[in-house]
C-alpha cells in the first residue's frame, strides 16, 4: 500500500470486508481545533483498496474535504470512524462540524460505493452494548505469538522473534514479510460483522502452534444463539452449531 502524508498519534487504517482504507493527512492544526477549510498545501485524503479475491485493487482516492463540501459547503470533516456493513453496503462513519458554529456536529456515513455522504439513524443512534460471544481460552505464550484475542481491532502485529510460534514456514512469503519491522496483519471485517469471530480466529490460529483450541469455553449469549439459550462450547463444530449468524446480523445492525 502507498503511505504518504504526515500526521501523528492516530491510526491511519480502517478495514471492512470489501475495502481497506488508509488515511493521508497534512494539516496545520489538530483536527479537533480545525475551524476552516484547508489551505492549498493541506490535505486529508483516503487511499481506497478494494478486496478482489486474494488481491487488493487500488481505487480512486477520496478527498474528505471535497466530499463534505459537496454535501454542505458550511461543514468540514473532523473524525473518520470505523467501517460498518449495512444491508450489503459498506459505510464508514464520518463526523462533520459546522464552520459557522463550532458546537454544531453531525454524524454522517460515507458510502464507499457511491462516495457520497448519507444519514443512517440506525447506526447513529445505536449506543446499546451488544451481546457478544465470550472467548475465554487462555493463551500460552510458549505456543502463541499474540498475547490476547482482540476481535474488535482490525489489525495487529507480532514480534519477529516469535515467528517460531506461528504456522508459517521460513521459506514462505508470509514469514519473510512478518520478519520485517513494523509489519501489520489486517483482519478483513467491518466493525459490526456477525461472522467476525470465525474470520478472526482463522487468522489468529495461524499465529499459534498447531493444536491450540481457541473455541474452548466460549460462551454464546442467548440473544445470538439458534435456540435462544446460553451455550458454552468447546469446539468450532459446537460453536457453529449454536451461534446464529443471521440473528446476529440483525442484532449488530448489519441488516435492518
Amino acid at each position: 500500500m502507498r503511505a504518504y502524508g504526515s500526521y501523528y498519534y492516530f491510526d491511519p487504517v480502517r478495514v471492512g470486508s470489501k475495502h481497506i482504507l488508509h488515511m493521508n493527512m497534512k494539516l496545520r492544526e489538530d483536527l479537533y481545533f480545525q475551524e476552516k477549510h484547508p489551505s492549498k498545501d493541506e490535505y486529508w485524503t483516503v487511499s481506497v483498496y478494494k478486496v478482489d479475491g486474494e488481491r487488493l485493487k487500488e481505487e480512486k482516492e477520496i478527498d474528505l474535504f471535497k466530499v463534505v463540501e459537496q454535501f454542505d459547503p458550511d461543514y468540514i470533516p473532523t473524525e473518520l470512524g470505523s467501517v460498518y456493513s449495512w444491508n450489503g453496503r459498506e459505510l464508514v462513519s464520518l463526523q462533520i462540524r459546522s464552520t459557522k458554529d463550532n458546537s454544531v456536529r453531525k454524524m454522517m456515513y460515507l458510502n464507499l460505493d457511491t462516495r457520497k455522504l448519507e444519514r443512517n439513524e440506525t447506526l447513529e443512534n445505536d449506543h446499546q452494548r451488544k451481546p457478544v460471544p465470550a472467548f475465554n481460552a487462555r493463551l500460552d505464550r510458549e505456543k502463541s505469538s499474540i498475547e490476547e484475542l482482540k476481535f474488535f481491532k482490525n489489525w495487529f502485529s507480532i514480534d519477529p522473534k516469535d515467528l517460531s510460534k506461528t504456522q508459517f514456514k521460513k521459506s514462505s512469503k508470509a514469514y519473510k514479510l512478518l520478519n520485517q519491522k513494523d509489519t501489520k496483519v489486517i483482519v478483513i471485517k467491518p466493525q459490526n460483522s456477525a461472522d467476525q469471530y470465525a474470520r478472526s480466529i482463522a487468522v489468529f490460529e495461524l499465529f499459534m502452534k498447531k493444536g491450540v483450541n481457541l473455541y474452548q469455553d466460549v460462551t454464546i449469549p442467548a440473544e445470538v444463539s439458534k435456540d435462544g439459550q446460553v451455550h458454552t462450547t468447546q469446539t468450532k463444530e459446537e460453536f457453529d452449531q449454536y451461534y446464529d449468524v443471521e440473528k446476529a446480523r440483525k442484532v449488530y445492525n448489519e441488516t435492518d
